[in-house]
């Protein structure tokens, strides 16, 4: 399957593309100034973010439920402080930054 590609606009709060079978999170996510949401839950073949979600200031929820994300870019330690990072899916207590830092983890229900 070839990937596809679409326009979202720079201005966008939420994207929500949980269960769409994603496997890529594209490097210009962060060119998305304005979002405060991200959630890829359910794409089981993500396996990483890029350090460019680092750039996103106003994020302040990443839901990465059911992906293969196990850690993530040091870029992403300022966002830590701000962001309610949820990557639980199993209790798997290995999840950590790319530098070997913990990541703290809240389940959010749904």
């Amino acid at each position: 399957m070839a990937n596809k590609s679409i326009s979202i606009d720079s201005c966008t709060q939420v994207l929500s593309v949980e269960r769409n079978l994603i496997r890529d999170v594209p490097d210009d996510i962060g060119q998305l100034e304005e979002l405060t949401t991200l959630s890829l839950a359910g794409n089981d073949g993500v396996v990483s973010v890029p350090p460019s979600v680092g750039e996103l200031a106003r994020l302040r929820r990443l839901t990465l439920r059911s992906t293969r994300v196990r850690s993530l870019p040091s870029a992403v330690s300022d966002l830590r402080r701000r962001t309610m990072i949820d990557l639980d899916d199993d209790d798997d207590d290995e999840t950590s930054t790319s530098s070997g830092q913990p990541v703290a983890t809240e389940h959010v229900a749904d």
